[in-house]
């Protein structure tokens, strides 16, 4: 779990975070909205170890994330921004396996999860493709299988959970993804496919933290669905709880319809701004 406590941070005299708590688990699908300039971005760096908070504390399975060393702390989150820009002509397989970059060497293990990233990504067909040459859609494929491939664990990183188990049946845990905007700029059945994969990620046991702007994709996404407004963690609930009329009326300033697509799933449109 990661568990963070009364974050605060500001920009010179105006304070973008107030003392915002957040628990992140995983097995869950956890969307952040709100609208720009709220410090979606900047909760974002504090929650992965990116930038530190002025005031609180995140916690990574009850360690303190700054006293976390890069490579225990990048074996166990990975990070998708919003932009991922690369020069270099290398090959989607190569683009992949920086991933395994934390982790011991071994070069058999490491191919299978290679492998296994961009079978679950839908990019192995690309594997020998220089990145360069890949659509918009394919590189943001690429780069989830990437952070993906990273939080496969080790042999030594699964010895050593053997060795705590004394004996019991201690599944390994996943870890923590976290994509900051990762259907930008796509069209909406390309956007459809990467939530399609998250959520496939999630139910397979990982914690999914993503920033989007689209709040039908939340809807229809996610488990769990926070609103940041003015600082603070206006909205925290299922897709249900949060995405309704009054909240889209007071944070993002639109009338709107809201329908249900289950008995959990949201959508909607807006039918004015005021």
């Amino acid at each position: 779990m990661i568990q963070a406590n009364g974050l605060e941070y500001s920009y010179g005299s105006r304070k973008i975070l107030d003392g915002v708590d957040i628990n992140l688990r995983e097995g869950e699908l956890v969307t952040l909205l709100g609208r720009n300039g709220e410090g979606k971005s900047t909760l974002f760096r504090i929650l992965t170890g990116e930038m530190e908070p002025h005031q609180g504390v995140v916690r990574l399975n009850d360690r303190n994330l700054r006293e976390m060393n890069w490579k225990d702390l990048a074996r166990n989150r990975s990070v998708l921004p919003q932009e991922s820009i690369l020069n270099f002509p290398l090959r989607v397989s190569e683009i992949v396996d920086l991933g395994r970059s934390p982790h011991k060497r071994d070069k058999l293990l490491d191919l299978h999860y290679t492998e296994k990233s961009m079978k679950l990504t839908d990019v192995y067909h690309l594997k020998d493709r220089f990145y360069s040459q890949l659509s918009g859609g394919e590189k943001k494929r690429v780069q989830i299988a990437r952070v993906l491939c990273q939080l496969e664990k080790s042999k030594a990183d699964l010895e050593k959970n053997e060795n705590q188990s004394n004996g019991k049946v201690n599944h390994p845990q996943k870890g923590f993804l976290f994509l900051d905007e990762p259907v930008n700029s796509l069209d909406v059945l390309l956007q459809h496919k990467i939530m399609e994969i998250l959520r496939h990620l999630t139910d397979v046991g990982y914690a999914v933290f993503v920033i989007l702007h689209d709040w039908n994709l939340a809807g229809l996404y996610s488990d769990r669905i926070l609103v940041l407004n003015r600082g603070n963690i206006s909205f925290d609930g299922t897709p249900k709880e949060t995405i309704h009329t009054e909240m889209l009326r007071e944070i993002f300033g639109i009338e709107s319809n809201v329908f249900h697509h289950s008995e959990e799933k949201i959508g909607g449109y807006s039918t004015k701004t005021f």
